[in-house]
């Protein structure tokens, strides 16, 4: 018997590219909310919520996020403090495990 079992949801699971087409016949009034969500099988609250924060102004990303918390440094950071331990590695003042310690 296997100790970890296999997710059970679809949360997430739903394509970016069927909900930009969903937001914009939305948006034109072309179909209703519901009707958008059963034709491009997309999750209705998650549409609901597109469509508000464009109607608000905001900007929105078409990738479906998981959890409330966002990514503090963005994804060139590994590689840019990886650049700068490899520098100054070269110039012979390596960085030791103590000086990567918080507090």
């Amino acid at each position: 018997m296997s100790k970890f079992k296999a997710a059970t949801t679809n949360r997430g699971k739903w394509n970016a590219i069927q909900m930009k087409q969903a937001v914009m016949y939305v948006l034109d009034g072309k179909l209703t909310l519901k009707c958008a969500t059963e034709k491009y099988n997309v999750p209705r609250s998650t549409l609901h919520d597109k469509i508000k924060l464009l109607k608000s102004g905001k900007e929105i990303i078409f990738k479906p996020k998981l959890g409330r918390y966002e990514d503090t440094f963005d994804e060139k950071f590994p590689h840019e403090l990886y650049n700068h331990i490899k520098k100054m590695d070269d110039r012979l003042m390596p960085l030791t495990k103590m000086e990567f310690e918080i507090g």
